[in-house]
C-alpha cells in the first residue's frame, strides 16, 4: 500500500472518502506528490498530483465517486486563478 501520511490534513478532513480511495487508486510504487481539494458543483473533489499522472477523484451525489487520470506526458499547462473568496485551477491537457 502507499503511503499517504504525509498529505494535507486539511484534506484529509474536508474530503475523507476522497482520501480513503486513494490507496487502492495508487499503482504500485506511485508517489503522491500533492493535493489540491475542493468542490465541483457543490461536491468535494480531490486533485491528486504523483510522479506519474494526475488523479481526478469528485464525490458522487449518493455514494461513490468518478475517477479519472491524466497521464502527466500530457498536461501542456496548470494555472491558479485566484479570486476574492476563492480559488480556481485550470488544468489544460493534450488529447
Amino acid at each position: 500500500m502507499t503511503d499517504v501520511s504525509h498529505l494535507s490534513s486539511a484534506a484529509a478532513l474536508s474530503a475523507r472518502r476522497e482520501m480513503a480511495m486513494l490507496p487502492r487508486l495508487l499503482k504500485s510504487g506511485e508517489e503522491v506528490l500533492d493535493v489540491c481539494h475542493g468542490s465541483v458543483d457543490g461536491r468535494a473533489a480531490v486533485v491528486v498530483v504523483t510522479d506519474r499522472r494526475l488523479v481526478f477523484i469528485q464525490r458522487r451525489r449518493l455514494w461513490g465517486a468518478d475517477v479519472e487520470s491524466v497521464p502527466l506526458s500530457r498536461v501542456r499547462s496548470a494555472e491558479e486563478r485566484i479570486g476574492v473568496r476563492q480559488s480556481t485551477v485550470v488544468l489544460h491537457t493534450a488529447r
